[in-house]
Protein backbone atom coordinates (compact mmCIF):
# COMPACT_ATOMS: atom_id res chain seq x y z
CA UNK A 1 0.00 0.00 0.00
CA UNK A 2 2.62 2.24 1.17
CA UNK A 3 4.60 1.91 -2.22
CA UNK A 4 1.48 2.55 -4.22
CA UNK A 5 0.61 5.85 -2.52
CA UNK A 6 4.39 7.00 -2.84
CA UNK A 7 4.27 6.00 -6.37
CA UNK A 8 0.70 8.17 -6.97
CA UNK A 9 2.26 11.04 -5.27
CA UNK A 10 5.64 11.31 -7.35
CA UNK A 11 3.84 11.11 -10.49
CA UNK A 12 1.61 13.84 -9.16
CA UNK A 13 4.27 15.86 -8.46
CA UNK A 14 6.93 15.09 -11.50
CA UNK A 15 3.63 16.18 -13.71
CA UNK A 16 3.75 19.40 -12.16
CA UNK A 17 7.13 19.55 -14.09
CA UNK A 18 5.56 19.96 -17.37
CA UNK A 19 1.94 21.46 -17.14
CA UNK A 20 0.75 24.42 -15.15
CA UNK A 21 1.81 25.17 -11.67
CA UNK A 22 -0.32 24.93 -8.57
CA UNK A 23 -1.05 28.38 -7.24
CA UNK A 24 -0.08 27.53 -3.86
CA UNK A 25 3.86 27.30 -5.01
CA UNK A 26 5.65 29.96 -4.49
CA UNK A 27 6.72 32.05 -7.62
CA UNK A 28 9.74 34.23 -8.22
CA UNK A 29 9.38 36.57 -11.10
CA UNK A 30 12.49 36.39 -12.51
CA UNK A 31 11.30 38.70 -15.71
CA UNK A 32 9.64 41.59 -14.27
CA UNK A 33 13.66 42.43 -13.28
CA UNK A 34 15.65 41.71 -16.52
CA UNK A 35 17.48 44.39 -17.52
CA UNK A 36 17.55 46.61 -14.38
CA UNK A 37 20.72 46.41 -12.40
CA UNK A 38 22.12 47.44 -8.83
CA UNK A 39 25.41 47.75 -7.33
CA UNK A 40 24.95 46.37 -3.53
CA UNK A 41 27.75 46.58 -0.62
CA UNK A 42 28.67 43.14 0.18
CA UNK A 43 27.69 44.79 4.35
CA UNK A 44 24.30 44.51 3.53
CA UNK A 45 23.73 40.52 3.51
CA UNK A 46 27.31 39.55 5.62
CA UNK A 47 29.06 40.83 8.62
CA UNK A 48 32.26 38.95 8.62
CA UNK A 49 34.78 37.98 6.25
CA UNK A 50 37.19 35.12 6.07
CA UNK A 51 40.17 33.99 3.94
CA UNK A 52 41.86 30.48 3.94
CA UNK A 53 44.80 30.17 1.93
CA UNK A 54 44.92 26.63 0.31
CA UNK A 55 48.30 25.53 1.50
CA UNK A 56 50.75 23.69 -1.15
CA UNK A 57 52.40 20.64 -0.13
CA UNK A 58 55.73 19.81 0.29
CA UNK A 59 56.07 18.21 -3.10
CA UNK A 60 54.92 21.58 -4.50
CA UNK A 61 51.17 20.19 -5.79
CA UNK A 62 49.10 23.18 -6.52
CA UNK A 63 45.61 23.96 -8.02
CA UNK A 64 45.43 25.13 -11.75
CA UNK A 65 42.09 26.18 -10.85
CA UNK A 66 39.00 25.12 -8.39
CA UNK A 67 36.33 23.12 -10.71
CA UNK A 68 35.06 21.13 -8.09
CA UNK A 69 34.81 21.64 -4.34
CA UNK A 70 32.75 20.48 -1.42
CA UNK A 71 33.83 21.13 2.28
CA UNK A 72 32.33 20.77 6.02
CA UNK A 73 32.91 22.18 9.22
CA UNK A 74 36.13 20.14 8.92
CA UNK A 75 37.73 19.21 5.55
CA UNK A 76 37.79 21.06 2.39
CA UNK A 77 38.11 18.91 -0.54
CA UNK A 78 39.05 20.35 -3.65
CA UNK A 79 40.04 19.61 -7.34
CA UNK A 80 40.52 20.52 -10.89
CA UNK A 81 40.33 18.67 -13.66
CA UNK A 82 43.64 16.75 -13.40
CA UNK A 83 43.85 16.27 -9.58
CA UNK A 84 42.31 16.34 -6.00
CA UNK A 85 43.51 17.64 -2.93
CA UNK A 86 42.36 17.56 0.52
CA UNK A 87 42.78 20.14 2.76
CA UNK A 88 41.65 20.69 6.90
CA UNK A 89 39.04 23.51 7.52
CA UNK A 90 42.06 26.29 8.26
CA UNK A 91 43.89 25.38 4.69
CA UNK A 92 46.60 22.97 5.42
CA UNK A 93 47.25 20.52 3.07
CA UNK A 94 46.38 17.32 4.28
CA UNK A 95 46.68 14.87 1.27
CA UNK A 96 46.70 14.39 -2.83
CA UNK A 97 43.73 11.96 -3.83
CA UNK A 98 44.68 9.99 -6.27
CA UNK A 99 46.10 10.35 -9.73
CA UNK A 100 45.23 10.75 -12.88
CA UNK A 101 46.64 8.37 -15.30
CA UNK A 102 45.83 5.11 -17.58
CA UNK A 103 47.00 2.37 -15.09
CA UNK A 104 44.93 0.69 -12.57
CA UNK A 105 42.67 2.65 -10.06
CA UNK A 106 44.18 5.45 -12.07
CA UNK A 107 41.05 8.51 -13.50
CA UNK A 108 40.78 10.65 -16.17
CA UNK A 109 39.52 14.40 -16.09
CA UNK A 110 37.59 14.90 -12.96
CA UNK A 111 34.20 15.70 -13.53
CA UNK A 112 32.97 15.45 -9.92
CA UNK A 113 33.92 15.06 -6.59
CA UNK A 114 32.43 14.78 -2.67
CA UNK A 115 32.77 13.87 0.59
CA UNK A 116 30.84 11.59 2.09
CA UNK A 117 27.76 12.16 4.75
CA UNK A 118 29.65 10.91 7.87
CA UNK A 119 33.42 12.56 6.77
CA UNK A 120 34.97 9.00 6.32
CA UNK A 121 35.37 8.82 2.73
CA UNK A 122 36.35 10.91 -0.96
CA UNK A 123 33.99 10.03 -3.79
CA UNK A 124 35.66 11.26 -7.33
CA UNK A 125 34.18 10.30 -10.74
CA UNK A 126 35.76 9.90 -14.23
CA UNK A 127 34.18 9.58 -17.39
CA UNK A 128 32.11 6.51 -16.64
CA UNK A 129 34.44 5.88 -13.74
CA UNK A 130 33.43 5.98 -9.52
CA UNK A 131 36.23 6.32 -6.92
CA UNK A 132 36.15 5.75 -3.29
CA UNK A 133 39.12 6.81 -1.19
CA UNK A 134 40.03 7.25 2.24
CA UNK A 135 41.13 10.36 3.87
CA UNK A 136 44.42 8.76 3.61
CA UNK A 137 44.08 9.26 0.08
CA UNK A 138 43.87 5.12 -0.43
CA UNK A 139 41.34 3.63 -3.18
CA UNK A 140 38.82 1.48 -1.26
CA UNK A 141 36.67 1.28 -4.44
CA UNK A 142 36.26 1.45 -8.11
CA UNK A 143 33.24 0.97 -10.05
CA UNK A 144 31.77 1.74 -13.23
CA UNK A 145 29.45 4.15 -12.63
CA UNK A 146 26.06 4.09 -13.76
CA UNK A 147 25.18 5.46 -17.38
CA UNK A 148 22.54 5.93 -19.99
CA UNK A 149 22.52 5.19 -23.76
CA UNK A 150 21.88 7.88 -26.15
CA UNK A 151 19.48 6.88 -29.47
CA UNK A 152 22.56 6.40 -31.47
CA UNK A 153 24.38 3.81 -28.69
CA UNK A 154 26.89 5.93 -27.08
CA UNK A 155 27.19 5.61 -23.29
CA UNK A 156 26.90 9.11 -21.53
CA UNK A 157 27.80 9.24 -18.03
CA UNK A 158 25.00 10.97 -15.07
CA UNK A 159 26.31 14.43 -14.30
CA UNK A 160 26.16 16.06 -12.22
CA UNK A 161 25.74 13.70 -8.91
CA UNK A 162 25.27 14.69 -5.45
CA UNK A 163 25.32 12.42 -2.56
CA UNK A 164 22.42 11.44 -0.25
CA UNK A 165 23.85 9.53 2.10
CA UNK A 166 26.89 7.57 2.56
CA UNK A 167 26.60 5.52 -0.18
CA UNK A 168 24.11 6.40 -2.76
CA UNK A 169 23.55 9.35 -5.07
CA UNK A 170 21.13 11.52 -6.58
CA UNK A 171 22.36 11.76 -10.63
CA UNK A 172 20.71 14.22 -13.24
CA UNK A 173 20.22 12.09 -16.73
CA UNK A 174 21.07 14.45 -19.41
CA UNK A 175 18.65 14.84 -21.82
CA UNK A 176 20.43 15.34 -25.31
CA UNK A 177 17.83 14.00 -27.56
CA UNK A 178 15.13 14.60 -25.69
CA UNK A 179 14.10 10.71 -25.46
CA UNK A 180 16.00 9.88 -22.13
CA UNK A 181 13.24 7.38 -20.11
CA UNK A 182 14.64 9.16 -16.77
CA UNK A 183 15.11 12.58 -15.80
CA UNK A 184 17.04 11.21 -12.12
CA UNK A 185 17.87 8.54 -11.05
CA UNK A 186 19.50 7.15 -7.97
CA UNK A 187 22.62 5.02 -8.00
CA UNK A 188 25.17 2.85 -5.32
CA UNK A 189 29.01 3.13 -4.76
CA UNK A 190 28.83 0.14 -7.12
CA UNK A 191 27.73 2.01 -9.98
CA UNK A 192 24.17 -0.17 -9.42
CA UNK A 193 20.98 1.23 -10.23
CA UNK A 194 18.56 1.61 -7.39
CA UNK A 195 15.62 3.75 -8.25
CA UNK A 196 14.37 5.62 -11.57
CA UNK A 197 12.24 8.83 -11.75
CA UNK A 198 10.79 8.84 -14.90
CA UNK A 199 11.23 11.92 -17.43
CA UNK A 200 7.75 12.80 -18.60
CA UNK A 201 9.48 15.89 -20.89
CA UNK A 202 9.70 13.60 -24.09
CA UNK A 203 10.51 15.56 -27.37
CA UNK A 204 12.76 15.31 -30.53
CA UNK A 205 15.25 18.06 -30.03
CA UNK A 206 17.12 16.95 -33.77
CA UNK A 207 20.08 17.87 -32.14
CA UNK A 208 22.15 16.10 -29.76
CA UNK A 209 24.82 18.86 -28.93
CA UNK A 210 22.18 21.42 -28.82
CA UNK A 211 21.13 19.84 -25.30
CA UNK A 212 24.31 19.26 -23.60
CA UNK A 213 23.74 22.50 -21.46
CA UNK A 214 21.23 20.03 -19.40
CA UNK A 215 24.21 18.82 -17.38
CA UNK A 216 23.42 22.78 -15.63
CA UNK A 217 21.20 21.14 -12.68
CA UNK A 218 21.45 22.30 -9.29
CA UNK A 219 22.00 19.92 -6.66
CA UNK A 220 22.34 20.83 -2.70
CA UNK A 221 21.54 20.80 0.98
CA UNK A 222 19.55 22.88 2.54
CA UNK A 223 17.66 22.62 6.21
CA UNK A 224 18.40 18.55 6.05
CA UNK A 225 16.68 18.26 2.75
CA UNK A 226 18.01 17.77 -0.49
CA UNK A 227 17.36 19.74 -3.15
CA UNK A 228 17.45 19.99 -7.06
CA UNK A 229 16.64 22.31 -10.26
CA UNK A 230 17.33 21.34 -13.52
CA UNK A 231 18.50 24.40 -16.27
CA UNK A 232 15.52 24.08 -18.41
CA UNK A 233 12.79 23.36 -15.74
CA UNK A 234 11.44 26.81 -13.73
CA UNK A 235 10.27 24.38 -10.63
CA UNK A 236 12.87 24.09 -7.77
CA UNK A 237 12.13 20.42 -5.94
CA UNK A 238 12.96 19.24 -2.49
CA UNK A 239 13.50 15.75 -1.76
CA UNK A 240 13.32 13.94 1.98
CA UNK A 241 15.56 11.53 2.83
CA UNK A 242 12.73 8.50 2.41
CA UNK A 243 13.15 10.15 -1.46
CA UNK A 244 9.72 11.74 -1.81
CA UNK A 245 9.90 14.36 -4.15
CA UNK A 246 7.78 17.82 -3.50
CA UNK A 247 7.87 20.90 -5.59
CA UNK A 248 8.40 24.55 -3.51
CA UNK A 249 9.39 27.39 -6.25
CA UNK A 250 9.14 28.41 -9.36
CA UNK A 251 11.29 30.81 -10.98
CA UNK A 252 9.45 32.63 -13.56
CA UNK A 253 10.83 33.94 -16.54
CA UNK A 254 7.50 34.94 -18.71
CA UNK A 255 8.82 35.73 -22.27
CA UNK A 256 11.93 35.38 -21.76
CA UNK A 257 11.64 31.50 -21.31
CA UNK A 258 13.43 29.72 -23.28
CA UNK A 259 10.88 27.21 -25.72
CA UNK A 260 13.40 23.65 -24.86
CA UNK A 261 10.86 21.75 -27.16
CA UNK A 262 12.74 23.14 -30.15
CA UNK A 263 13.70 21.27 -33.77
CA UNK A 264 17.35 22.43 -34.06
CA UNK A 265 19.23 21.45 -37.36
CA UNK A 266 22.86 22.77 -36.78
CA UNK A 267 25.21 23.70 -34.05
CA UNK A 268 24.94 27.13 -35.31
CA UNK A 269 21.07 27.45 -35.66
CA UNK A 270 20.58 26.76 -32.14
CA UNK A 271 23.69 29.08 -31.15
CA UNK A 272 21.75 31.75 -32.88
CA UNK A 273 18.65 30.89 -31.04
CA UNK A 274 19.02 30.55 -27.38
CA UNK A 275 20.76 34.40 -26.96
CA UNK A 276 17.12 35.65 -27.46
CA UNK A 277 16.11 34.04 -24.18
CA UNK A 278 17.07 34.05 -20.15
CA UNK A 279 18.18 31.11 -18.67
CA UNK A 280 18.70 30.35 -14.69
CA UNK A 281 21.77 28.49 -15.04
CA UNK A 282 22.86 27.88 -11.30
CA UNK A 283 21.11 28.47 -7.52
CA UNK A 284 22.20 28.76 -4.19
CA UNK A 285 20.52 28.72 -0.78
CA UNK A 286 20.01 30.17 2.67
CA UNK A 287 17.64 30.47 5.01
CA UNK A 288 16.66 33.98 3.54
CA UNK A 289 18.00 34.57 -0.06
CA UNK A 290 18.75 32.40 -3.48
CA UNK A 291 21.79 33.57 -4.91
CA UNK A 292 21.15 32.92 -9.11
CA UNK A 293 23.74 32.78 -11.59
CA UNK A 294 21.40 33.82 -15.11
CA UNK A 295 22.82 33.95 -18.86
CA UNK A 296 20.60 36.68 -20.10
CA UNK A 297 22.02 36.43 -23.80
CA UNK A 298 20.83 39.24 -25.93
CA UNK A 299 19.29 40.80 -22.80
CA UNK A 300 21.95 41.38 -21.10
CA UNK A 301 23.38 44.84 -20.24
CA UNK A 302 27.01 43.29 -19.86
CA UNK A 303 30.63 44.04 -20.69
CA UNK A 304 33.02 43.63 -23.35
CA UNK A 305 36.65 41.86 -23.07
CA UNK A 306 39.08 42.00 -25.82
CA UNK A 307 41.72 39.61 -26.53
CA UNK A 308 44.44 39.72 -29.42
CA UNK A 309 44.00 35.84 -31.15
CA UNK A 310 47.08 34.31 -32.50
CA UNK A 311 47.34 35.88 -36.08
CA UNK A 312 47.12 39.55 -34.58
CA UNK A 313 43.55 39.76 -35.16
CA UNK A 314 41.37 41.37 -31.78
CA UNK A 315 38.20 39.79 -30.42
CA UNK A 316 35.00 40.98 -28.60
CA UNK A 317 33.31 39.10 -26.59
CA UNK A 318 30.05 40.17 -24.52
CA UNK A 319 29.74 38.89 -21.63
CA UNK A 320 26.06 37.63 -20.65
CA UNK A 321 26.49 36.11 -17.28
CA UNK A 322 24.36 38.30 -15.05
CA UNK A 323 24.60 37.59 -10.85
CA UNK A 324 21.20 38.10 -8.79
CA UNK A 325 19.92 37.89 -5.42
CA UNK A 326 16.43 37.10 -3.91
CA UNK A 327 15.08 37.85 -0.76
CA UNK A 328 12.56 35.29 0.19
CA UNK A 329 11.49 37.69 3.16
CA UNK A 330 10.78 40.90 1.16
CA UNK A 331 9.87 38.88 -2.45
CA UNK A 332 12.72 41.07 -3.95
CA UNK A 333 14.85 39.95 -6.97
CA UNK A 334 17.68 42.32 -7.73
CA UNK A 335 20.66 41.28 -10.53
CA UNK A 336 24.06 42.75 -9.71
CA UNK A 337 25.77 45.44 -11.74
CA UNK A 338 27.62 43.30 -14.45
CA UNK A 339 31.38 44.24 -14.47
CA UNK A 340 34.75 42.39 -15.25
CA UNK A 341 34.73 40.98 -11.48
CA UNK A 342 30.70 40.43 -11.03
CA UNK A 343 29.43 40.06 -7.25
CA UNK A 344 29.04 42.37 -4.23
CA UNK A 345 31.24 45.35 -3.31
CA UNK A 346 33.96 43.86 -0.91
CA UNK A 347 32.81 47.20 1.35
CA UNK A 348 33.96 44.95 4.89
CA UNK A 349 37.75 45.15 4.70
CA UNK A 350 37.77 46.65 0.67
CA UNK A 351 38.74 43.23 -1.03
CA UNK A 352 37.63 41.49 -4.11
CA UNK A 353 34.52 41.28 -5.04
CA UNK A 354 32.34 38.37 -4.04
CA UNK A 355 29.35 36.41 -5.18
CA UNK A 356 29.30 32.50 -3.57
CA UNK A 357 29.79 29.64 -5.15
CA UNK A 358 28.94 27.47 -2.35
CA UNK A 359 27.12 27.32 1.25
CA UNK A 360 28.36 26.22 3.87
CA UNK A 361 25.95 24.78 6.82
CA UNK A 362 23.00 26.99 5.37
CA UNK A 363 24.45 30.75 6.51
CA UNK A 364 28.39 31.12 5.62
CA UNK A 365 29.00 32.16 1.63
CA UNK A 366 31.78 30.87 0.41
CA UNK A 367 33.96 31.92 -2.90
CA UNK A 368 37.79 31.92 -3.85
CA UNK A 369 40.24 34.16 -5.68
CA UNK A 370 43.63 33.56 -7.40
CA UNK A 371 46.25 34.38 -5.81
CA UNK A 372 47.40 36.88 -8.24
CA UNK A 373 44.07 38.42 -8.87
CA UNK A 374 43.86 39.19 -4.78
CA UNK A 375 47.97 40.09 -5.12
CA UNK A 376 46.84 42.69 -8.12
CA UNK A 377 43.98 44.09 -6.60
CA UNK A 378 45.73 44.87 -3.04
CA UNK A 379 47.73 46.76 -5.61
CA UNK A 380 45.60 48.84 -7.36
CA UNK A 381 44.72 52.23 -6.72
CA UNK A 382 41.53 51.18 -6.04
CA UNK A 383 41.87 49.27 -2.79
CA UNK A 384 44.60 51.78 -1.79
CA UNK A 385 41.69 54.42 -1.94
CA UNK A 386 39.13 52.08 -0.25
CA UNK A 387 37.34 53.11 2.73
CA UNK A 388 35.75 50.02 3.88
CA UNK A 389 34.14 49.72 7.39
CA UNK A 390 37.08 47.77 9.13
CA UNK A 391 40.35 49.44 8.16
CA UNK A 392 42.11 46.70 10.26
CA UNK A 393 40.99 43.95 8.37
CA UNK A 394 41.94 46.06 5.64
CA UNK A 395 45.35 46.11 6.57
CA UNK A 396 45.27 42.09 7.63
CA UNK A 397 44.20 41.40 3.94
CA UNK A 398 47.21 43.36 2.73
CA UNK A 399 49.36 41.32 4.80
CA UNK A 400 47.96 38.40 3.33
CA UNK A 401 48.36 39.35 -0.21
CA UNK A 402 51.83 40.00 0.38
CA UNK A 403 52.46 36.67 1.77
CA UNK A 404 51.27 35.13 -1.26
CA UNK A 405 53.42 34.14 -4.03
CA UNK A 406 51.22 34.83 -7.32
CA UNK A 407 51.93 30.90 -8.55
CA UNK A 408 50.02 30.00 -5.10
CA UNK A 409 46.61 28.06 -4.83
CA UNK A 410 43.52 30.17 -4.63
CA UNK A 411 42.43 31.73 -1.33
CA UNK A 412 39.28 30.55 -0.29
CA UNK A 413 36.92 33.58 0.86
CA UNK A 414 34.44 32.82 3.60
CA UNK A 415 31.72 35.55 4.28
CA UNK A 416 29.01 35.01 7.35
CA UNK A 417 25.23 36.17 6.97
CA UNK A 418 23.27 38.27 8.60
CA UNK A 419 20.60 36.83 10.65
Amino acid sequence: MYIIIFHIVFVIATFLLYVDHDQDLKKINLAKSVGYYENINLSKIGYKIQYIPLERSSEGHFLEKIVHIDLNNELIVISDYDNCFLFKQNGSFQKKIGNRGRGSGEYDLISGICLSENNEYIYLSSSLNLYKYSLDGDLKKHAKMHSVKTDDGYSIPIRPWFPIGDELFLGNVPNYSGTQKNMLIVFDENGQLIKEFKNYDLYSSGLNMANTWDTNTSFYHFAGLYTFKKLKNDTLYRMTKELNFYPEYIFSLGKYRFPHKTHYRTVQEFMKDVVNYVTLNSILETKNYFFLTCDFGKHTKGYEITWTSYNGEENTFKISLVKGIYNKSTDNMTFLEPNQYDGFTNDLDGGFSFFPQKVLNDSILVSWVDAYQLKAHVASEAFRNSKPKYPEKKKKLEELANSLDENDNPVLMLVNLKE
